[in-house]
Parts: C-alpha cells; structure tokens; sequence
C-alpha cells in the first residue's frame, strides 16, 4: 500500500476497526486465509473481509412414513414454520450453517 493506491484499502482498514476479519488470497491458490499481520503488501483485490457464514432454515417433514428435509429455504425460523407449503406435514425447523473451514 502507497500513498497513491490507499484509498483501495480503506473498506479493508475500516472492516478491521469495526471488528471484522480481513482474509488474504493464498498466490496461486483459490483459497483465503485469515491474516494476522496487516501489512498490505499484495494488490488489494488479494484481500477481502470474510464472508459471513449463510444460515438458512428448512422444515422437517413426514412424507408418508420418511422423514425428511423440505427443498424449501427460508430466512427465520418463523418463516419456516409459518410456510404453508409443508403447514400439513411439519415436525420442526432446523437450521443450516453453511461451513467455512
């Protein structure tokens, strides 16, 4: 980082002072890694602020004598159990985290 390329940073600093992790590109990998040392050495699109895990709801349901997972996602749990597509044959919403590591 230069005094002509800074401005490029500045999400990145700011996602740093309100407490959110900023990850670094692995070269030549497609993978990011969380980064302890913010030096800011590589070109900015090699860093990024860690996404946040996606959590989504789905209903439990009976389906004959199975049971299983509605195809259907929602937002909140409340959504989910209020959702009239498996109003009839709902045991109970589950959430979902998507894995990160």
């Amino acid at each position: 980082m230069n005094k002509d390329n800074a401005h490029l940073y500045l999400p990145l600093v700011q996602a740093l002072a309100d407490g959110f992790i900023v990850q670094r590109q692995a070269i030549g990998f497609d993978t990011w890694q969380n980064i302890g040392d913010y030096e800011f050495c590589l070109p900015p699109e090699h860093y990024r602020i860690k996404p946040e895990p996606i959590e989504r709801w789905v209903a439990l349901v009976k389906v004959g004598e199975l049971t299983a997972l509605s195809q259907m996602h929602h937002a909140s749990k409340e959504d989910c159990e209020r959702c009239g597509y498996v109003k009839d044959t709902f045991i109970k919403a589950i959430k979902l985290i998507e894995a990160t590591e």
